[in-house]
């Protein structure tokens, strides 16, 4: 019960900054509390909201860092501490959440996620025409999703379609909304894109980074 939401939409969606003051005290006190000096999030728009405006209604800079978890783990390879002891032969592309390639400040992560996945034996990994800050966002975000479903529904057939002409097997990404917005287009929702993407004889998998990566440890 200590934990609660980033704010994003109490900032967003109602403009009750008063709520948000509240909420990022709060926040911020039970995470010092544990002695906690880095602050590991896996949701890029968590994290975008937490590095960039928490210390503002906080006052004052963070005690703590705050950083996305392909930040940690890429360290972690890059020191020997994460090992990828399975070897998989597959061709992936990795979609950029648009809040992790065009944050509101601060650099975009862009590279730590190609890191981490070079470390895997056998991988293949091949980025789609846009991706960086160019990524096409996966037509969920801002909750587009809940109040246009058509139209978010073809953007993610855009972005779907562009990740299979890279010929990869799987698209990975690193974002909650992205990864639920792609999967259901692809597999669930009874809506023209699923229809559609069923006439394909090898669809595209989809996948979040981390679950992909825990399998091959």
């Amino acid at each position: 019960d200590q934990s609660w939401c980033c704010g994003f939409p109490q900032l967003t969606g109602s403009g009750e900054w008063s709520v948000m003051a509240e909420l990022v005290n709060h926040m911020v006190n039970a995470v010092t509390d544990k002695g906690i000096k880095r602050f590991v999030i896996s949701c890029p728009m968590c994290l975008d909201i937490v590095k960039y405006l928490w210390p503002y209604f906080y006052g004052e800079e963070l005690p703590f860092e705050p950083l996305a978890t392909v930040e940690l783990l890429a360290e972690w390879a890059e020191e020997g501490k994460l090992k990828f002891t399975k070897k998989i032969e597959e061709t992936v592309t990795y979609h950029d959440p648009c809040a992790m390639a065009r944050p509101f400040m601060g650099k975009p992560i862009i590279d730590a996620p190609r890191k981490l996945l070079g470390k895997i034996p056998g991988i293949k990994l091949v980025d789609m025409d846009r991706h960086g800050k160019l990524s096409r966002c996966c037509g969920g975000s801002g909750g587009t999703r809940a109040v246009a479903s058509d139209i978010s529904a073809k953007i993610a057939k855009e972005l779907l379609l562009e990740a299979k002409r890279t010929g990869a097997d799987t698209m990975l990404t690193n974002c909650p909304v992205c990864y639920l917005n792609m999967a259901t287009r692809t597999h669930a929702a009874p809506n023209s894109v699923v229809e559609e993407w069923r006439n394909y004889e090898d669809p595209l998998k989809i996948n979040d980074i981390t679950q992909y990566l825990a399998a091959l440890l």
